[in-house]
């Protein structure tokens, strides 16, 4: 309840701190693509079918690759679970997208389907905070690349004025959240 009641002041205080300065430079390279959710799904898609293609061979060196087929799809179906969650709740809310030094962030348009009017939340931090925390669940010798790939592409999401920090708070709560519900059975095999 808090964060409810600050995150218009953060939002705030944030917005005009960046209105004084440009986005980073480094935010206009091609590799920032690969923070967009359709992207990153995609690529988990076709990692996972090549996952269960090399599973299917019987040759030592596709075994590995075959192994991490079951990792691979849960990574897949949490991420797009999380892309669809994110997705509905803003058309739902319809909160306004920072932009100028005038944005408002109390500015709302429940149902607008105008991209202009679907900030809240982050789609980009909820498919990241999905996907990092299934990676910790289940690869937790990979949590300290998923947690730092995690606060890169939510500070990306703030630093490119795509969205207001409790934007992006609000969607690594939503991957937290399908984490938590798409986490009913054991992949089996060691971790």
């Amino acid at each position: 309840m808090l964060f409810v009641a600050a995150a218009p002041a953060l939002d705030d205080w944030t917005q005009r701190r960046l209105a004084a300065h440009p986005p980073p430079a480094i935010l206009d390279h091609p590799l920032w693509l690969l923070a967009k959710p359709e992207i990153l799904l995609g690529l988990l898609g076709a990692s996972a079918g090549l996952a269960k293609l090399a599973a299917r061979r019987p040759r030592p060196q596709a075994s590995k690759l075959g192994a991490e087929a079951p990792v691979l799809a849960r990574l897949l179906a949490t991420g797009l679970f999380a892309l669809g969650a994110s997705l509905v709740l803003k058309l739902m809310i319809g909160r306004a997208r920072p932009g100028g030094a005038d944005a408002d962030p109390m500015a709302f348009a429940p149902g607008a389907f105008d991209r202009a009017f679907q900030s809240l939340p982050s789609s980009s931090s909820a498919v990241a905070a999905a996907l990092a925390l299934t990676l910790v669940r289940w690869r937790p010798s990979l949590s300290l690349p998923a947690l730092a790939a995690l606060v890169v592409i939510c500070a990306e999401r703030i630093f490119s004025r795509s969205h207001w920090p409790s934007d992006v708070v609000a969607g690594v709560v939503v991957g937290l959240l399908v984490v938590k519900l798409t986490d009913t059975r054991d992949l089996g095999g060691a971790r």
